[in-house]
């Protein structure tokens, strides 16, 4: 499972064949994010994608499960398994899983590749090869009972893990040809083992129209969990996101795994990446989380370990989590929009408190510790929250409670447009909980951007966002504006704030223009009373710092918009009201 560079920009850019819009946004895009929810969540079980299926490490695989990581998610490839009708589990990349069972090791194995005895080689589309890639799924979990899960197919919402007649259908009948395949590999493998976990989906990013047809196919009936990728998704988005794929029709109560998820960038970053992403995962209740990848791979994303097996940076936050936190009983503790934070234990007396957020001063009973995703103690003195994670332990019989043993200076924060991004709950509304009215303007046309599914047409993100019906050139996510123009006609994107009280605070405001960006973008920060900001032409990234005053009910506006062309008007924003 090789991934490129730069994902989240590319996937949100590459033309591609997308399914019809479903009208998706009024029905499932309503309301706000993920609903808070009680201890009934758990930590989600951590693994990690293995590929000793393209090459054994034994090395590897001995300090892996000396750490105690024993769940991995891999393939026995089918075209190294059956050679002219014979089945034989005979090589280091066929027998890798009997290796792994001695150290106390299981896995989920990934079924998706074809076989060059069968359509050619393609991704089985024909009843013939359906039949026969099932049967060598249930050889394979019939000979390897450390198997405990097969995930049928993956990402085939994207272009890059199908061939043949599957890919040429096109993306509006792919979700069509993997219910075929789930179906009959779900009920094979069953068949040999009853009471295997099986998967479904395993979609790159969170594509509403995608699943939704997926579900409305039936495929429901054959899996016992989705299986999702969300790489596109950012972190602090995964709530709203997986939200809004559990308001799909079919999707509700649904249990997900997300069977892919990682980082491209140092090792210090990833890890306290790993570190948020479980905890979002844990408050949106995902059952179980796969990094990607064990080993480094050669395509920019951090591992866990060398190939000789030498834990790294990112191996230590994944040891600590599943040491420390996998299973306990999750709380969302955070006490307003712009601080995360996942209580671990117990409502009334939490041992663990992961949290991150808007900077302000933290301060710790005695005997409290805190540390970073790496798990190195950090002093106690001048502990500041920040945009990083902060893992905060008590002593046994302790409680790492906000508000008590943790304390939170002042949130100076009153506004920001990436914390509180959200979904309308209808056409034409405003999303609730967000103090930005966002719409496009083409003159003195007002343009509504509503929720948008994802994947639902060429040259948008992969996952929920918000867009005008009328222009797929035109949408905004919690922290990227792509604009357009009808002819002579510029649409500006518009962020307005509407003070709900007097103001006074400092607009700290980034817009960054992409480097492709023909002619640059142009800014206008006013107020209602006709006062000027900003108004100018920018060609590259700006962070502007501006003192406001407001009376209640006054409003400041935030307008981006295109040059003399819209060519390469991918633009980079946040925008935040903070007190002095």
């Amino acid at each position: 499972m090789t991934r490129g560079m730069s994902m989240r920009l590319l996937l949100a850019l590459v033309p591609i064949v997308s399914l019809p819009f479903v009208a998706l946004a009024q029905d499932v895009g309503a309301g706000p994010g993920l609903e808070r929810v009680g201890p009934e969540r758990v930590g989600p079980r951590l693994a990690a994608v293995s590929n000793f299926g393209q090459g054994w490490l034994p090395a590897l695989a001995e300090a892996a499960l000396a750490d105690g990581l024993t769940d991995f998610r891999d393939a026995v490839y089918w075209r190294n398994v059956e050679r002219g009708g014979d089945v034989a589990f005979d090589s280091a990349v066929t027998t890798w899983p009997d290796a792994v069972a001695t150290g106390g090791g299981s896995l989920s194995l990934t079924v998706n590749n074809g076989h060059p005895e069968h359509d050619g080689g393609h991704t089985p589309h024909t009843d013939a090869a359906i039949a026969a890639f099932a049967a060598n799924a249930a050889a394979t979990v019939a000979r390897f009972p450390n198997i405990h899960t097969v995930e049928v197919g993956n990402e085939w919402n994207a272009a890059n893990f199908v061939s043949g007649p599957v890919r040429e259908d096109g993306l509006d009948r792919r979700a069509w040809h993997h219910v075929r395949l789930l179906a009959e590999t779900s009920a094979r493998v069953r068949a040999v083992r009853p009471g295997l976990r099986v998967l479904g989906g395993a979609t790159h990013s969170i594509p509403g129209p995608y699943i939704a047809e997926l579900l409305a196919l039936g495929a429901r009936e054959h899996m016992d969990a989705l299986a999702i990728h969300p790489y596109t998704t950012p972190v602090e988005q995964l709530g709203p996101h997986i939200g809004f794929l559990r308001r799909l029709p079919g999707a509700e109560g649904i249990d997900l795994e997300v069977t892919e998820f990682g980082h491209e960038g140092s090792d210090p970053d990833a890890a306290d990446h790993l570190l948020r992403s479980w905890c979002q995962f844990a408050l949106a209740g995902v059952s179980r989380a796969v990094w990607f990848p064990l080993h480094p791979r050669g395509d920019g994303f951090a591992a866990l370990y060398t190939r000789e097996g030498v834990r790294t940076v990112v191996g230590d936050a994944h040891a600590l989590i599943r040491a420390e936190l996998e299973g306990a009983a999750v709380t969302d503790a955070a006490p307003d929009p712009f601080t995360h934070a996942c209580a671990l234990g117990p409502v009334e007396a939490p041992r663990h408190l992961v949290i991150w957020g808007a900077p302000r001063g933290v301060t710790l009973a005695p005997g409290l510790v805190a540390r970073d995703a790496g798990g190195a103690v950090l002093p106690t003195e001048g502990l500041t929250l920040s945009d990083r994670a902060l893992l905060i332990s008590a002593p046994q019989g302790g409680a790492a409670r906000l508000g008590d043993t943790v304390r939170l200076g002042v949130q100076r924060v009153l506004a920001d447009s990436y914390e509180q991004y959200d979904f309308p709950r209808a056409a034409g509304e405003q999303a609730p909980g967000d103090p930005f009215e966002r719409f496009a303007r083409a003159g003195e046309r007002r343009i509504a951007l509503d929720t948008r599914p994802g994947q639902d047409r060429n040259g948008v993100p992969w996952y929920p966002h918000r867009g005008a019906a009328e222009d797929a050139g035109l949408w905004l996510t919690s922290d990227t504006l792509v604009l357009s123009r009808w002819g002579d006609t510029p649409l500006e994107i518009v962020h307005r704030y509407v003070a709900p009280a007097p103001v006074e605070a400092v607009l700290e405001a980034r817009v960054a223009p992409a480097a492709r960006s023909e002619d640059g973008v142009t800014v206008r920060i006013a107020r209602d009373d006709g006062a000027v900001l900003v108004d100018e032409t920018l060609r590259e990234e700006r962070v502007y710092a501006l003192p406001v005053t407001l009376a209640a009910g006054a409003t400041l506006e935030i307008a981006v918009g295109p040059g003399a062309t819209a060519r390469g008007d991918v633009v980079g924003y946040r925008f935040t009201l903070r007190r002095p």
